[in-house]
């Protein structure tokens, strides 16, 4: 390896974040907080389940009375996506990242051309669709707690609004 492609790959995993070391564990007070805050949404959402089961008693509960039959191309004839449609949408899509993204949407944006190719190729694959499976890693979020109103009680887990980071990883396909 020249010392121009070590400095290369040092880059890319600089910016990829490829080397970072994982942070030290939190706090005992801060897994305290983490079990309040999940404790209150958890309880939260209890209270709506069973507030939409009352209200439901005596009610059809068939979910698919209502479904219309789908009319027009089916799921297993999709169109392959071309580069072109790839790069439109990387270009459109919001700068904001997740910090679980593995690579930084301005990165995505700002190498649309070297991205697009490999993306419409990936969907070509249609690796979930043939796999039946979805990448583990797709399935994560963080969530991040945001003041509902400026002035709230900050130490009030109800004086917040959770909102949730899903990622864009572009790792290997694995499960």
């Amino acid at each position: 390896m020249t010392a121009d492609s070590k400095k290369h790959w040092s880059a890319v995993n600089e910016l990829l974040h490829i080397n970072d070391r994982p942070t030290s564990p939190p706090s005992k007070e801060a897994i305290q907080q983490c079990d309040l805050v999940s404790s209150l949404f958890t309880t939260k959402i209890c209270r709506m389940k069973d507030t939409i089961a009352s209200r439901l008693i005596g009610k059809v509960r068939d979910p698919f009375t209502f479904d219309k039959l789908h009319v027009g191309p089916q799921l297993s004839v999709l169109s392959p996506v071309t580069t072109e449609e790839v790069k439109k949408l990387l270009r459109t899509m919001p700068s904001k990242s997740s910090p679980m993204d593995f690579v930084p949407t301005s990165m995505l944006k700002r190498c649309s051309g070297v991205f697009a190719p490999l993306i419409a190729r990936l969907t070509k694959l249609k690796l979930s669709f043939i796999e039946g499976r979805f990448p583990a890693q797709f399935k994560q979020e963080q969530i991040t707690l945001s003041l509902k109103k400026t002035g709230m009680d900050v130490d009030d887990p109800a004086s917040y609004r959770p909102i949730s980071n899903l990622t864009r990883y572009l790792k290997p396909w694995s499960d």
